[in-house]
This record gives C-alpha cells, sequence and structure tokens, in this order.
C-alpha cells in the first residue's frame, strides 16, 4: 500500500490499521442493529482512526543544526550537506544526515540553527527541510533589531549620577 509521498507504510501499521478498521466496521454494525447511536459513534471514531493510521505519514518538527557545508560563492542555489538533530513529536531524538540539492544561498543555515522540519513517521531518516518558512539572513538580522528596540545605549533614559554622601 503506497501513500501520496510514495513512500511505502510500515507493515505493522498496515495490519493495525486493517485490524482497526475490521473492528471498526463490526463495531458500526453492532451499534446499528442494536439502534444505539453512541455504539455507532464509537465504531465510527475507530474507523476515523484506522483512516488515519494510513493517511498521516508525517509529522512537524524542528532541525538543530550540528554542521553544514560551505554556500556556493556564485549561485542563489546550492548543494547542502547537514548533519541535524531531529526533534520532533512521538519519535525519539535522532542526529541525521541530509543532502539538499536546491538550497537558497539567502537561507543558508548556519552551525546552531532551529529549522521547520516534516519527519517521516515510519523512518526519522527521511527529513524534509521547510525552506519556504526559513528566514533569510537579512530578515533575521531585521527581527532582531526588532526585538533588541533599537540601540540600547541611545534609548536609555538619562540617570543622574551623584556620589555617595552628598
Amino acid at each position: 500500500m503506497a501513500n501520496g509521498n510514495r513512500r511505502p507504510l510500515a507493515p505493522v501499521r498496515k495490519i493495525i490499521a486493517a485490524v482497526l478498521g475490521t473492528v471498526a466496521l463490526f463495531v458500526i454494525l453492532f451499534g446499528l442493529g442494536m439502534t444505539s447511536l453512541a455504539i455507532v459513534a464509537l465504531g465510527v471514531a475507530l474507523l476515523v482512526l484506522a483512516i488515519g493510521l494510513v493517511a498521516v505519514n508525517a509529522v512537524p518538527g524542528t532541525a538543530h543544526v550540528q554542521s553544514v557545508s560551505e554556500p556556493p560563492p556564485s549561485s542563489a542555489y546550492g548543494r547542502c550537506e547537514l548533519q541535524i538533530i531531529i526533534d520532533a513529536p512521538g519519535l525519539p531524538a535522532r542526529m541525521v544526515k541530509v543532502r539538499d540539492p536546491r538550497v537558497p544561498v539567502a537561507k543558508w543555515p548556519d552551525v546552531g540553527a532551529t529549522l521547520p522540519i516534516m519527519v517521516a513517521i515510519d523512518d526519522p531518516r527521511h527529513v524534509r527541510i521547510l525552506w519556504d518558512d526559513v528566514m533569510t539572513h537579512a530578515e533575521a538580522a531585521g527581527a532582531v533589531d526588532e526585538d533588541l528596540g533599537g540601540d540600547p545605549l541611545r534609548d536609555e533614559p538619562d540617570v543622574e549620577w551623584r556620589r555617595p554622601g552628598f
């Protein structure tokens, strides 16, 4: 069974989804036979859960850059090799090597940067960095200036200095 990303689902997820779908169908028919809407609703909820096991393939997360290759000096895009630590809900932290063939040089990551990613649930080695959500270096510098509120030395209120005892 393949999903939209053309990656095969793990056999365990297929089996669990099939068993859960069968149980859901049984509960729905059982509830209809008893004319109990609560039992039918439980069966529908189980069916939605079974479909979700097949449909949901990746989760959002963050990647912490440990090492990165140098950007190309004369082009807008380049091939980037990254060593990242994945941080995604429900998955253990893991170091992964990513090779991205088309990274904008304006968004080239630095060591220690945090990047938004999508991680495959079945195999955390399959990572896609969301470059559209990464700020350029100019945008990041502008955001830092706005957070600081300008020049802290010029914006400081006038303070009257007095020596103690006078």
